[in-house]
């Protein structure tokens, strides 16, 4: 009989979380790096959502598909288990590494900070029968407290098909980019109801509003091999993998994209607000995030992504007064380049 029918897995405790889960992923392929497109040729027309064909073309092909969706609130089931010292016999994948960032997170004076609780990245299996975990720690002995947490994403009772609720050429304000001369890309988000997040699950009282002075590309270091369908059910798993495991108020990025190019609203509370997120310590304050779904030290992103990449920071920054091409911003005590990697904070 199966244990359990999971699609995410995490370990995570109150002191340290390392680990590795098993599961089935891509096989591991040379290490890239997420660039995002700054400024286009000169000459060549940005379009992210309209019928000509420039420099995003393979994000235009994607940015008005339409996606199957739930048509009502669907709840994700989370399951946290002590680890235990057996292990089952039978057919198994090879390990893979669970990363543990503890700057990947809600500042700590923060109200949301003082909740929260270390754990490592979370990783998409898929459905499986039985998961084994494998702590490697430099001391050699485990934590007492680690423990797995198991995310069963929840199954829509009826789903549509449709396209991306959030349009930004109608959400972008007179003095946005078009008002000031420039040319920004306008990208169609997919909204937090399109994939089923329970609003019940955040902590209202936590939500802030900032300053945004620069992006940090992230991604979510899980599998790679997921359909379209999944997306909006790993978007439900982070959401409660980060609210009920890791005690955070709400999805930590404010944005993500999965490796297909479409792009999903994060966090609550406005795409075109400065949302204080939980992505990158000590810069959440002053900047926003957006995470790509899957493991980009294994596989090369897709042209969509990257392109996708691409219109979103452009638009987004572009609300708060910032040119993506900048290299000088003043981000809290430092300065960074309006673009960034998470590992350059």
């Amino acid at each position: 009989m199966s244990l359990f029918r999971s699609r995410f897995v995490t370990a995570c405790q109150q002191l340290l979380a390392l680990g590795a889960v098993l599961a089935v992923l891509t096989p591991a392929a040379s290490l890239i790096s997420l660039d995002v497109v700054r400024q286009p040729p000169a000459g060549v027309t940005i379009s992210g959502t309209g019928s000509e064909v420039g420099v995003l073309s393979a994000y235009a092909q994607v940015a008005r598909s339409t996606a199957t969706l739930p048509a009502t609130v669907v709840d994700p089931v989370v399951r946290e288990v002590s680890l235990t010292g057996t292990a089952a016999d039978g057919e198994w994948s090879g390990w893979s590494a669970l990363e543990y960032h503890d700057e990947h997170g809600p500042d700590p004076d923060t109200r949301e900070g003082r909740r929260a609780r270390p754990g490592t990245e979370p990783l998409y299996v898929g459905d499986v029968d039985r998961v084994q975990v494998r702590v490697v720690d430099a001391a050699g002995a485990a934590p007492a407290d680690l423990r797995l947490a198991v995310i069963d994403p929840g199954t829509p009772s009826r789903t549509v098909s449709q396209r991306a609720a959030l349009d930004t050429a109608e959400t972008t304000s007179a003095a946005g980019p078009a008002a000031r001369g420039g040319v920004t890309p306008e990208p169609q988000i997919f909204s937090r109801a399109q994939w089923g997040a329970d609003e019940s699950m955040r902590d209202k009282g936590s939500l802030r509003y900032y300053e945004v002075h620069a992006g940090f590309v992230h991604h979510t270091v899980n599998a790679n091999d997921y359909s379209r369908d999944e997306v909006p059910g790993i978007l439900r798993s982070i959401y409660a993998y980060h609210t009920k495991s890791r005690g955070w108020s709400d999805v930590g990025y404010n944005f993500l994209v999965d490796r297909f190019g479409r792009i999903w609203e994060g966090r609550y509370g406005g795409v075109d607000r400065p949302v204080v997120g939980a992505h990158t310590l000590g810069y959440n304050d002053y900047a926003f995030a957006m995470s790509a779904i899957g493991n980009f030290e294994q596989v090369k992103p897709s042209q969509a992504m990257v392109e996708a990449y691409g219109a979103l920071f452009a638009w987004k920054l572009s609300l708060h007064g910032v040119d993506a091409s900048s290299t000088k911003q003043q981000v809290g005590s430092d300065t960074f380049p309006a673009i960034n990697g998470h590992r350059d904070a």
